[in-house]
C-alpha cells in the first residue's frame, strides 16, 4: 500500500507577509534594549552588570527555547506552537512595559525571548506549505 503525498496547501501572500513581519519583529526585539540601557539604568537604578544581564537575557532565553519549540512544533504542529509562543511574547511585552523594577523587567524579557524560538517555526511552516520552487 503506497500513500500519496498531500499537495502543499496554498498559502496566501498575506501569510507570507505576516511571517516576514515576524522575522523583522524578532530582530527588533533583540536590538531594542541596547539603546535604552542608559535610560533603564537611570530609571531602575541598575548597575552596569545588571544592564549587561538585561541585554543578554533575551538571547539566552531564545537559545534555550528554539530547540524546545522545534520539538514541540514537530510533535503538536508548528502553527499551534507558533500561536502559543506569540501569546507568551505578548505577555512578556506587557510585563516588560509595566515593570517597576529589574526582576520584573527580567521576567518580561525572558518571556519575550520565546520570540526567537518562533522564527524557526515560521521557516518550517513556509517550507511545508509552499511549493518547492
Amino acid at each position: 500500500m503506497t500513500t500519496t503525498p498531500h499537495p502543499p496547501i496554498s498559502v496566501g501572500k498575506a501569510a507570507i507577509g505576516a511571517l516576514g513581519i515576524l522575522a523583522v519583529a524578532t530582530g527588533a526585539l533583540e536590538s531594542v534594549v541596547t539603546p535604552t540601557l542608559p535610560l533603564l539604568q537611570r530609571e531602575l537604578d541598575m548597575s552596569p552588570a545588571e544592564g549587561a544581564l538585561l541585554s543578554i537575557v533575551l538571547l539566552v532565553t531564545g537559545a534555550l527555547i528554539t530547540p524546545i519549540a522545534g520539538k514541540f512544533g514537530d510533535r503538536y504542529g508548528g502553527k499551534r506552537v507558533l500561536i502559543r509562543l506569540m501569546a507568551v511574547v505578548c505577555a512578556g511585552g506587557l510585563v516588560s512595559a509595566l515593570a517597576p523594577n529589574l526582576p520584573v523587567l527580567l521576567c518580561g524579557q525572558v518571556l519575550q525571548g520565546a520570540m526567537v524560538g518562533a522564527l524557526p517555526l515560521s521557516f518550517i511552516l513556509v517550507r511545508k506549505h509552499l511549493p518547492p520552487r
